[in-house]
């Protein structure tokens, strides 16, 4: 049996925050899925083409969490990749949106 496969979407401002997200799913559910995160240094290997790779992963995937935060909305990628996976929406394929960090003062 395969494992179920989920891209996360999300600002590379909030790696920190994604990490600790990632490793509580992967905990909770004894490893039996596949996350897809652009930046953990592990899903996308160096020398690739990076646009290309994500875009696969987003073919791949089952589930989407889309991770609002005062960053991601001010990101064009987490627009792409959410774009992007929605026009493969099918049955069996779902997009989550979470909020995190909102209400935060956030400075550039």
């Amino acid at each position: 049996m395969s494992l179920l496969k989920v891209f996360f979407s999300y600002s590379s401002k909030d790696t920190t925050i994604i990490n600790r997200i990632k490793e509580a799913f992967e905990d909770k559910t004894n490893n039996s899925i596949e996350i897809f995160l652009s930046c953990d240094g592990e899903s996308i290997p160096l020398g690739v083409n990076w646009v290309a790779h994500i875009e696969k992963g987003l073919r791949k995937s089952k589930l989407m969490f889309v991770f609002i935060s005062p960053h991601s909305i001010s990101s064009k990628w987490i627009y792409y990749e959410s774009g992007f996976f929605s026009s493969f929406l099918q049955k069996g394929r779902e997009i989550i949106p979470v909020a995190i960090r909102i209400g935060l003062q956030v400075y550039a």
